[in-house]
């Protein structure tokens, strides 16, 4: 796993980098997080739980969503034209085990 260069490791959480790395091992995919740990988000980013991961093709957003649910303690995850994002926030009353679509990436 590596990060794009203007992001920083610190402040995502352990559990989310262990899941990201197992996910790896299964999608045998090297991962590359775009968007972390976001100081003053009150949402999951915002509480170490969640990153976006680079994704450029539909055989490696296929590969790395399957890897991604095996590891059984990502439960949000959500597809965007050029990144994914994986979450493993159960507070605040998110929505657990959900997929989904959204707009165009940034």
């Amino acid at each position: 796993m590596r990060y794009r260069p203007d992001i920083e490791e610190t402040g995502i959480s352990e559990e989310l980098v262990t899941q990201l790395r197992l996910a790896e091992v299964f999608s045998r995919r090297e991962f590359v997080i775009t968007s972390g740990y976001r100081k003053g988000d009150d949402r999951t980013h915002g509480d170490g739980d969640a990153v976006d991961i680079a994704c450029g093709s539909s055989n490696d957003r296929w590969r790395m969503v399957q890897g991604l649910f095996r590891t059984n303690g990502v439960v949000r995850v959500g597809l965007y034209s050029a990144h994914i994002h994986v979450d493993i926030g159960t507070e605040k009353n998110y929505p657990q085990e959900v997929l989904w679509l959204g707009g165009a990436s940034k």
